[in-house]
């Protein structure tokens, strides 16, 4: 291997995020950040399909063949199957994990009261911004720790640096 592969491959999975956006890059996706992107995006068709009024099969169909995400695409074809088998969508979709208990109740008692277009939207909107506070509070603790841990090895290198020419000036006198 060369330099120039080693740099390169440092710089892949930068560009690969600079590129594509950080919610589709494989790391993301190892990290599980690339599922708790999909979700607010699966609420809105969802809402979308609520509000053209289509059965939960028909809805789920498309997003079953054309997503992008392997791994979503996957999940979506399980809850595809136990839809069809007769189960509840928000049980299935907290099955695969794509929801968790609270998602599902909120969604269930929403469904009961009418009120199901609304808090898919709200839903969604929630979970985009806790995305969106989580991404916050990792750079605030990753910026700091970035700046101490450069200036712990820019003090070592001028240390480095220093030391030699302080015991040849101690040696001198």
């Amino acid at each position: 291997p060369t330099k120039t592969s080693a740099v390169a491959n440092c710089w892949a999975p930068l560009s690969e995020a600079f590129s594509r956006g950080w919610s589709e890059t494989r790391l993301s996706w190892l990290l599980g950040f690339g599922r708790r992107a999909e979700v607010p995006r699966m609420l809105r068709r969802l809402h979308d399909a609520v509000a053209a009024k289509l059965p939960w099969q028909t809805a789920l169909q498309p997003m079953v063949l054309h997503h992008h995400q392997p791994d979503i695409r996957g999940r979506l074809e399980r809850v595809l199957g136990r839809v069809t088998a007769g189960m509840g969508i928000w049980t299935a979709l907290r099955e695969v994990g794509l929801l968790n208990a609270r998602d599902v109740g909120l969604l269930e008692v929403a469904e009961r009261a009418g009120n199901l277009p609304w808090a898919l939207i709200a839903l969604a909107q929630a979970k985009e911004r806790r995305m969106v506070h989580r991404r916050r509070v990792a750079e605030a603790v990753c910026v700091p720790i970035c700046v101490i841990t450069f200036g712990l090895l820019v003090g070592f290198v001028c240390f480095g640096f220093f030391m030699p020419m302080v015991k040849l000036l101690n040696d001198l006198s």
